[in-house]
């Protein structure tokens, strides 16, 4: 069965249903009915000293209680484990709470015995000895948001099951050991009878929810106004509109200068990604540049554009170490430009230190914004290097090479130039050709 139709039966599920009714959603069916106190290890003393340490604690952040059923309510409301059990009177809170994780297929309850205990004959919730439910002995927004009631279990150790009468509707809510041979069953037992073929035939009391319709269900109770704010506190607020991000309706529009940073984030990310294949004019930037994360300054943005489509002329600059200048053409090998560095630097280790040498580098760049869609153009117009002495000195080994390119050509070394790094003494055999200084050429000595 499809999820459209699985949703269209529990809306007739839940439409068969009076007033009436309370509802409790559990994310998992092999959950049982059964108050959070019971669940491990009970013991009446460890419950009610819980209890007391609570109330103790909770004086200093919370005006006194009226009585304890009171201090019950609010400690159920602020996570402590107790005696009660939330229940709603609205189905489709339920099923949000149903739906709420993926730990497997939900089920929604579903009651009419509604039998309601009148706590102002009682002094103590732990005087209670009837199953039954109780009005909230509090108010906040949350069990308003939620239509919530609470059901309160003097055996809270005892799971309890939704009995059918024999016209078929929800007549009774009881002890589970009433239907089982042992007079106090253990978990595993109930376990067992709740998956039993007899209870699960019993859709009057339950509805199920497949963990694949979970996704969906959630989809249309949002449609329907349930969602995390029924929590009633600014972090289930926080939590509501962190899952609703991305189709908030948009409520302020910003000017065109508040983008900026996002568009240098493209930017960069657009330049880092196309950079080694931008074909730049080798007159205005014979360079190679290395890889290396590049962080853009922004120097100078002109904004033009419609409220809905922006363009940013902008200047960037980035610092950038070890442009490695191209002498004969944008193909000229990392080996060729090591050995032209060496055979133009005046002494044995200028080459390398120009190397490390940091420029700054500007990129020309237009943007084309789409507020709408969210959409990027970029477009690299120009990219050169600020007036720097590594800048100069690259000009100047460009311009020496071209005065000795014929030469250098005629050398016996050329060839090799582009496949080999040459030794120092063929460095400086290409030196002494070309009738460059050796002085600071020596050969080192190990």
């Amino acid at each position: 069965m499809n999820k459209e139709a699985i949703w269209s039966n529990f809306t007739a599920w839940i439409s068969n249903k009076g007033n009436d009714y309370a509802y409790r959603g559990v994310a998992n069916k092999s959950w049982l009915l059964m108050p959070s106190i019971g669940r491990d290890g009970y013991e009446i003393d460890r419950e009610i000293g819980l209890f007391m340490h609570f109330k103790l604690q909770a004086i200093q952040y919370k005006n006194q209680a009226a009585n304890d059923f009171e201090w019950l309510a609010i400690a159920q409301h602020h996570g402590l484990p107790t005696r009660l059990l939330d229940w709603s009177l609205n189905p489709l809170v339920a099923a949000f709470f149903a739906c709420k994780d993926e730990k497997g297929s939900g089920l929604v309850y579903a009651t009419n015995n509604l039998h309601f205990i009148d706590t102002t004959t009682i002094d103590s919730p732990f005087s209670v000895t009837e199953l039954g439910f109780i009005h909230p002995p509090i108010s906040t927004p949350r069990l308003a948001l939620q239509q919530g009631i609470f059901s309160i279990h003097p055996r809270p150790d005892c799971p309890i099951m939704l009995k059918l009468s024999n016209n078929n509707t929800l007549s009774d809510i009881d002890y589970m050991d009433r239907y089982m041979d042992a007079s106090y069953p253990n978990l595993e037992d109930c376990k067992q009878f709740y998956g039993s073929r007899n209870f699960k035939a019993k859709k009057a009391i339950c509805f199920e929810i497949p963990r694949s319709c979970k996704e969906y269900f959630l989809d249309k109770l949002h449609s329907m106004g349930i969602d995390d704010r029924i929590f009633g506190d600014l972090d289930a607020v926080a939590r509501y509109l962190k899952l609703q991000n991305k189709t908030l309706p948009k409520i302020v529009n910003l000017k065109p200068e508040m983008h900026i940073p996002h568009v240098m984030n493209c930017v960069e990310k657009y330049i880092f990604n196309h950079l080694q294949n931008f074909q730049f004019d080798f007159d205005t930037f014979p360079y190679k540049i290395t890889d290396q994360i590049i962080k853009l300054s922004n120097i100078d943005c002109k904004i033009g554009g419609s409220k809905i489509d922006y363009t940013y002329d902008m200047t960037l600059g980035a610092w950038l170490e070890g442009l490695k200048p191209y002498f004969s053409s944008f193909k000229d090998s990392d080996c060729f430009i090591e050995n032209m560095l060496k055979i133009y630097s005046s002494k044995e280790k200028e080459w390398s230190d120009y190397l490390k040498t940091i420029q700054l580098c500007l990129f020309k760049v237009r943007v084309n914004y789409s507020h709408y869609n969210k959409h990027f153009e970029i477009n690299l117009s120009d990219v050169s290097i600020l007036d720097s002495e590594g800048s100069n000195r690259s000009k100047w080994y460009i311009i020496f090479f071209r005065e000795k390119e014929s030469s250098l050509r005629l050398n016996k070394y050329w060839k090799k130039m582009s496949k080999q790094k040459l030794t120092e003494e063929e460095i400086l055999s290409v030196k002494t050709d070309l009738g460059l200084p050796t002085d600071g050429w020596l050969p080192q000595r190990y």
